[in-house]
């Protein structure tokens, strides 16, 4: 019997068989000449290669891919393969993957998904959505983004308060359990208010990226954001309320 995990992946390669099949000069540099002669690393095998990559050496997760055969193809051989396929390949992928009607496991009655940004803007807005994110993605102009599409997001912070740090200046407390909602403002004023409250209003400069306050022109964006520090674990995390 086939698990929910299991269809999902079929979902996926059947998707990617049908651009190569049908639509293939749409997602090459050169139609008359990419993917044209029989290869291991066809432009499937290379798309799926590539979403299945880990963090090992390129030549390690060749070898994995191919289940350790002696004849696995070259890093350079890779490479080459890859240049062929235009960027357009995976977003066509991506958006294909995501807006076909699924019968979701849910957690609780939520959509739990890892994503950033540009993911977060591309998802469709079928089912409620938690983000989840670890250490080093956490960011007040990503938050605005998930805020802004009513979902809600679990991201685990960096425990260090030193500057630029998302805990620099929220004054929470340590060594201790809490739970804790903030009123964050985000500004691109550094005068007053900020300078007088900085624990609740945070000022971007012109070169921070801050989506939703383009310039100082434009007023404040005001969040809420939930703050728990979990003792036992060692956890500490950020959550929309």
């Amino acid at each position: 019997m086939n698990t929910y995990d299991q269809d999902l992946k079929k979902t996926l390669l059947s998707l990617i068989n049908d651009m190569e099949g049908n639509e293939l000069e749409h997602f090459v540099l050169n139609p008359e000449k990419d993917f044209k002669r029989h290869r291991k690393l066809g432009f499937s095998a290379v798309i799926r290669l590539i979403l299945s990559m880990g963090s090992a050496p390129l030549g390690q997760e060749l070898l994995k891919y191919f289940q350790f055969d002696s004849n696995f193809p070259s890093v350079s051989a890779f490479i080459q393969q890859r240049q062929k396929i235009k960027p357009e390949a995976f977003s066509t992928l991506f958006k294909r993957f995501s807006s076909i009607p699924q019968d979701v496991k849910l957690f609780k009655g939520y959509r739990l998904l890892a994503a950033v940004v540009t993911m977060t803007e591309r998802l469709p807005e079928w089912f409620p959505v938690i983000i989840t994110a670890d250490r080093g993605y956490e960011n007040y102009n990503f938050f605005a983004h998930v805020e802004e599409k009513l979902f809600d997001y679990v991201v685990r912070l960096k425990s260090t308060k030193n500057n630029g740090s998302i805990l620099s200046g929220l004054n929470l407390p340590a060594g201790e359990v809490f739970d804790i909602t903030k009123d964050i403002v985000i500004t691109r004023h550094s005068t007053d208010p900020y300078a007088v409250n900085k624990e609740k209003y945070k000022y971007m400069t012109k070169q921070a990226r801050f989506d939703f306050i383009p310039s100082s022109k434009y007023p404040n964006y005001e969040m809420s954001i939930r703050f728990l520090f979990f003792f036992e674990s060692s956890l500490l995390n950020a959550t929309l309320t």
